[in-house]
């Protein structure tokens, strides 16, 4: 990207959130209102005095425990809480860099704990008590850079000799990544190279100025330097660089759940860059060079560190915290925790390692805000309180790490359990479940909440309801290998996890698959069995995040999800075909054409950066990095009734702009939208009736038709009557339909309904509305099941289907002839001649005569009337008669405007309809 195209040194300055100059210090001075941000902050502490030297590299293992390696040739273990645990061993090298395998205690006792890269070009492999397990001759000088994959069956090194290497645990070399004769100081896997163990995927590496992609293990099992050559030189023919920096690039890290990457360098910087090489932010140029970077395990933000110097930075890349000590010296290393509470780093002066505590951060439901003030304490204001119980804090007896506020109930990950308080009791928990392990992540529905643990390697993802009550296990990891997804990767907040009350979906982070999973929450969980796919939605893009409604039950459950197009999709999760995840994505669908919206995925939109869901009711919301943000009022409505899309969709402008946009919360009528510079925008997506959608979603939900009908007509905006449409034909309720559409005037789907009410037959009327809904093949399923075959065949030949309707007449061997008989008018009326085989042959041999056509409807309609199964009613002309009374009277007179009409009714009379006004 041209350096032109990129704001000035002084706007990224305001975009980072710096308000001091970092070479001089004095304050800048900007004319420009500064919006606030509501960053987080990072609490640092220095460890205790055990390394003598250096500290060159740190990394946690899976129970939260630090080890730290120094040049006194010592590695030494600390708490979380950054308090000495004692020395675990001595070796006879210096450590460059070391990473911990993340495979729990349980998994293989004999397995290889950590990996340490060293500067004599070997690479050990140490058990978890610090016993060498293995020592591999790695590299020719020494080893810069180490690497597990997520799954814990590959291993990653880089080295000053220009190559890098994969590995496996045992310490057998897989393959040469690349080569070459500049040092590479930094490498890292790309997602799907987590899922696959290193079989599949990229690998982006450091070397001089550049970043250049590489393919996994394109040269498996390749050891002489010829061999590396020729790897390199067929990786650079087929794989992107880019200069990164204008010096030496000392870090890259690769985040496994937002695909974004972060690089710094000898230019006093850190980038942001997308998985293509595209820069989405860079910062001010700092006082020193950047020589550490990592990203949080949630993708939420990352941390980078410099001399004397270490920031903590949101995904977007704006500065969140900056933390400045003169007793750090250089940061050599930088690793996460595995909930992203805390971030340990190595630096060059004694005692060598410091830890800092994430705090403020903040979770908001409605009006009210939980915010982590310390490491064990929690403080919760709500405006919508009085009194002391206005503001209270949650204090813990171990330190806080993941917690989510949703759905009013908020949920604290504390140990090995998880605490459950709901909104406005705050004085003890409602539930306090155990997990088995510590939990990462939460993601809640309506109904109850999923966890993801570290250490329980059984079941990382468990799902619990809100009092407590375990609903099931997900064993995500025993279809790992099937499914390419991690548990670890999987975060509510960036799409790849998304939990509803009957179902959960999952996003694969493989490209070749470009698949979302969906497991069944419900089914057989009371027998012990464990879910299982039931569903897999396939598209033709690697889809980047996925979400699923929470309004209504499973027939109304809708997934929405973005593509790396920036393209926006709509689906029905009951209508998805049917399968578990070891599909291939090959097989033909068996839905016909006929399907149309109900089968498949409908686009709503381009360029779209962020979307959510609304917290009540059935809204949707989607912000681009042009400002623009777009509503659908009821996104059922593109399955029940598309005409009604465009009435129940609006767009507004807002302030929000620019890369990294991120939707923090949408409760229907506001939406709350932090943008790529860290301000936050709150904006009313649905004008000044707004605060109207919530209340007429609530009142469908309960089935309370006539408040949601006296809702619209008082406030007689035809945006609400669609809605209210959209809502009431799809709980099948005819009456509310009907007046919805006299309201919006849609006078053919007014009479098309009261048809469908008048009919007597059960079948026929359910088989109408699934018609009404654009769902024939529905329709039909109902027809055939009723025994109605002639009505199947009027069906399909009323959509122009011949071959279908011929299909149904030989099956049933009926009514041939009242085929042949409309086919044959048909092609008389447009002046065409026969050129389908099938109808050609049907010709031959049966004879069609009109009359006698004619006749065997009538039959079938008078056998319709004595069938059995018939249920009589009588037709309700009441309320609706009157709405088309209010409609026609103004059609009547041609004359006659609709404000000469509504000048004529009396003083104060109202219509349900603003074209009336």
């Amino acid at each position: 990207v041209p350096s032109a195209a990129w704001p000035s040194e002084r706007t990224r300055d305001f975009r980072a959130g710096n308000s001091l100059h970092d070479r001089g210090g004095e304050a800048r001075p900007d004319s420009r209102p500064r919006r606030t941000t509501g960053a987080m902050r990072l609490e640092v502490k220095r460890c205790g005095n055990v390394h003598s030297e250096l500290v060159a590299a740190v990394g946690w293992n899976a129970e939260n425990e630090l080890y730290s390696c120094g040049d006194d040739k010592q590695i030494a273990r600390w708490n979380a809480n950054g308090d000495a645990g004692g020395k675990v061993c001595d070796l006879d090298a210096f450590v460059t860099a070391m990473h911990f395998s993340p495979a729990p205690r349980s998994a293989d006792a004999s397995a290889a704990a950590f990996a340490a890269a060293c500067s004599d070009g070997t690479l050990r492999f140490f058990l978890r008590n610090g016993r060498l397990e293995k020592t591999v001759e790695a590299h020719a000088g020494a080893v810069t850079s180490v690497r597990w994959t997520k799954d814990a069956k590959c291993v990653l090194t880089a080295g000053e000799d220009g190559a890098v290497k994969s590995w496996s645990p045992g310490g057998r070399l897989r393959g040469v990544v690349a080569a070459g004769e500049t040092a590479v100081y930094a490498a890292a896997w790309s997602p799907e190279s987590h899922a696959s163990g290193g079989e599949t995927g990229r690998v982006v590496v450091a070397r001089g100025k550049n970043l250049r992609m590489h393919f996994a293990n394109k040269s498996v099992g390749a050891e002489t330097a010829t061999t590396e050559s020729a790897a390199d030189s067929r990786n650079t023919a087929s794989t992107p660089a880019w200069r990164a920096h204008d010096g030496v690039v000392l870090a890259v890290d690769w985040c496994a759940v937002s695909n974004l990457l972060v690089s710094g360098g000898e230019d006093r910087k850190y980038k942001v860059w997308d998985p293509h090489g595209r820069l989405l932010f860079s910062c001010a140029e700092r006082d020193h060079a950047v020589t550490a970077v990592a990203w949080s395990p949630s993708g939420a933000h990352f941390a980078a560190g410099a001399f004397n110097c270490v920031w903590l930075c949101d995904a977007a890349g704006w500065c969140r915290e900056t933390t400045s000590n003169t007793s750090l010296g250089s940061t050599l290393s930088l690793a996460w925790s595995d909930d992203g509470r805390v971030v340990a780093g190595a630096c060059a002066k004694a005692p060598g390692v410091f830890v800092g505590t994430v705090l403020d951060d903040r979770r908001a439901f409605g009006e009210c805000v939980a915010r982590l003030v310390s490491p064990r304490a929690i403080r919760v204001a709500d405006a919508e309180a009085s009194g002391a119980s206005r503001e209270r804090t949650i204090e813990t007896r171990e330190n806080v790490g993941a917690f989510a506020f949703e759905h009013g109930h908020l949920i604290l990950g504390v140990g090995t359990k998880a605490l459950v308080y709901e909104k406005g009791k705050w004085g003890a928990p409602k539930a306090s479940v155990e997990l088995g392990g510590r939990a990462t992540s939460f993601a809640q529905s309506r109904v109850g909440f999923a966890a993801h643990c570290v250490g329980a390697s059984d079941a990382p993802l468990r799902v619990f309801s809100y009092d407590g009550q375990k609903a099931c296990d997900v064993p995500l990891q025993k279809t790992a290998s099937v499914m390419n997804v991690l548990p670890s990767t999987l975060r509510s907040t960036h799409g790849t996890l998304s939990l509803a009350p009957e179902c959960v979906c999952v996003v694969s982070r493989d490209a070749s698959t470009k698949r979302v999973s969906f497991f069944n929450l419900k089914n057989d969980v009371s027998r012990g069995a464990e879910p299982k796919p039931f569903a897999t939605l396939s598209h033709a893009m690697p889809v980047s995040s996925a979400r699923l409604n929470q309004e209504g039950g499973f027939e109304a459950r809708l997934v929405a999800f973005v593509d790396e197009n920036r393209d926006l999709f709509v689906a029905r999760v009951a209508s998805l075909p049917k399968g578990d995840a070891k599909d291939d994505g090959s097989r033909k669908q068996t839905l016909s054409k006929k399907a149309g919206l109900r089968a498949f995925p409908v686009r709503l939109a381009g360029g779209v950066d962020a979307f959510a869901w609304s917290e009540s009711g059935d809204g949707l919301v989607a912000a681009s990095k042009s400002g623009a943000v777009t509503a659908w009022h009821c996104a059922m409505a593109v399955f029940v009734d598309p005409d009604l899309v465009r009435t129940t969709k609006s767009v507004t402008e807002t302030t929000a702009r620019g890369d990294g946009l991120f939707i923090e919360r949408f409760d229907g009528n506001r939406v709350t939208i932090r943008s790529g510079d860290g301000a936050i925008c709150v904006s009313s997506v649905y004008g000044p009736n707004g605060t109207f959608f919530p209340t007429l979603h609530a009142d469908c939900e309960n089935r309370q038709w006539d408040r949601a009908i006296r809702l619209c007509r008082f406030v007689r905006d035809d945006s609400l009557w669609a809605c209210l449409a959209a809502r009431a034909v799809a709980a099948d309720e005819l009456e509310p339909a009907a007046i919805a559409y006299a309201a919006l005037e849609a006078i053919e789907k007014v009479r098309f309904i009261e048809k469908a009410r008048a009919t007597p037959n059960v079948a026929r009327r359910a088989a109408d509305l699934a018609a009404f809904k654009r769902e024939p093949e529905e329709a039909e399923r109902i027809l055939l099941g009723a025994g109605l075959v002639f009505r199947a065949i009027e069906l399909n030949l009323r959509l122009f289907d011949w071959d279908r309707a011929l299909e149904i007449a030989l099956e049933h061997k009926t009514h041939i002839d009242t085929v042949l008989c409309f086919r044959a008018a048909y092609l008389k009326r447009s002046g065409r001649r026969e050129d389908k085989k099938d109808f050609v042959a049907a010709a031959k041999e049966v004879e069609v005569s009109e009359e006698r056509v004619r006749m065997k409807m009538a039959q079938e309609r008078e056998r319709e009337k004595n069938m059995p199964s018939a249920a009589r009613e009588a037709t309700k002309t009441g309320t609706v008669a009157k709405e088309q009374g209010r409609v026609a009277s103004s059609k009547a007179k041609p004359g006659v405007s609709s404000k000469a009409s509504a000048a004529a009714r009396p003083a104060g009379t109202r219509t349900g309809s603003t074209r009336s006004r």
